[in-house]
C-alpha cells in the first residue's frame, strides 16, 4: 500500500483502538517491526511505513529535512483516515514521532520515543557529521562496523549473525545521499525547548547499553514530557525492539492498555 508516497504495510483489527503507527531507525525498513507487528497485530491496528528513502518510499536526499519527513508522515496517517493514533518511533523515528506531535498534536493519541533523544551531546554530533561525510566520501561500506558497535551488544552479533547479516545487506542497498543527509539531520535535532508541549501520555524505551542515545537522554525525554514514564531494556543496545523484541514489545502492550483504560475512566 502506499500513502502520500510512503510504503505502508497494515494488519490487525481496525477501529475498535487507536491505530499503533510504527516508525524506524536510520537505514533500515518496515520490515525491522516484524516482531512488534506480528505480537501487536492481534490486539491492535497496527501500521508501519517505510520513511522516505528507505525501503520502497523513495525520495531524494534534498527531501530529508525533519519538516519533510514529518510532514510526510502525517499526512500519510491523515490519508489513511486512524488519527490520532498511538506513534510508535524508534531512534530517527523517534525524532519524528516528537515533531508530528508537535507540529500536528490532532494526530497523536499517545507517544512511544524508543532509543531516542531530544538531542544529541556535541561529541555525539560531531561523529554523525562525520559519518555522513564519510558516507559521500567513501560509501556506505565506510560506516558499518562503526553503526553496529552501537546497534547491537557483542554477544548479539556473535550469537544472531543473521540479524547482522540482514542489517548490512539492507544498508548496502540504500542511497548514499539520502543517508549522509539523515545523518546530518539528526545531529541538527533539537527539540528541548518544546518538550513540555507534549500532551499525551507518553512511554520512553532505552536499551541499558545503548551508546547512541544512552540512557541519560531517556531522562531527558522523561523529564522534559509532563506526562511521561520511562523503563529500561535490559542486555539491550541501540536497536531494542530488534535485540530484545519480547521485552520491548510487553512494555508497548502494557502501556496502549493503559492509555486506552485511562480513556475510558
Amino acid at each position: 500500500m502506499v500513502s502520500h508516497q510512503l510504503n505502508v504495510v497494515r494488519t490487525g483489527p481496525r477501529g475498535e483502538t487507536p491505530a499503533v503507527v510504527l516508525l524506524h531507525s536510520a537505514g533500515l525498513d518496515l520490515t525491522y517491526w516484524d516482531a512488534q507487528i506480528a505480537a501487536l497485530g492481534d490486539e491492535f491496528d497496527v501500521i508501519a511505513f517505510d520513511l522516505p528513502g528507505h525501503g520502497a518510499s523513495i525520495a531524494p536526499a534534498t527531501a530529508i529535512t525533519i519538516e519533510q519527513i514529518s510532514k510526510s508522515t502525517s499526512t500519510a496517517i491523515a490519508e489513511l483516515g486512524v488519527g490520532p493514533v498511538a506513534l510508535v518511533g524508534l531512534s530517527v523515528g523517534g525524532l519524528i514521532a516528537q515533531h508530528v506531535a508537535l507540529a500536528a498534536p490532532g494526530l497523536v493519541d499517545s507517544l512511544a520515543l524508543l532509543d531516542t533523544a531530544a538531542r544529541f551531546a556535541p561529541e555525539g554530533q560531531s561523529a554523525m557529521r562525520q559519518r555522513a561525510t564519510a558516507l559521500r566520501e567513501e560509501g556506505m561500506s565506510a560506516i558499518l562496523g562503526g553503526l553496529f558497535e552501537h546497534w547491537f551488544l557483542p554477544e548479539t552479533r556473535d550469537r544472531r549473525p543473521d540479524i547482522v547479516d540482514r542489517a548490512e545487506k539492507t544498508l548496502m542497498n540504500n542511497d548514499v545521499g539520502v543517508q549522509a543527509a539523515l545523518w546530518e539531520m539528526i545531529a541538527a535535532f533539537d527539540s528541548c525547548a518544546t518538550l513540555g508541549a507534549i500532551d499525551v501520555p507518553t512511554l520512553v524505551l532505552v536499551g541499558e547499553h545503548d551508546s547512541s542515545s544512552p540512557v541519560s537522554s531517556a531522562e531527558e525525554l522523561r523529564g522534559g514530557i509532563p506526562n511521561a514514564r520511562m523503563a529500561i531494556i535490559e542486555q539491550a543496545a541501540h536497536l531494542s525492539p530488534i535485540e530484545q523484541p519480547a521485552a520491548v514489545t510487553g512494555h508497548l502492550a502494557a502501556f496502549l492498555h493503559d492509555v486506552e483504560t485511562a480513556r475510558s475512566r
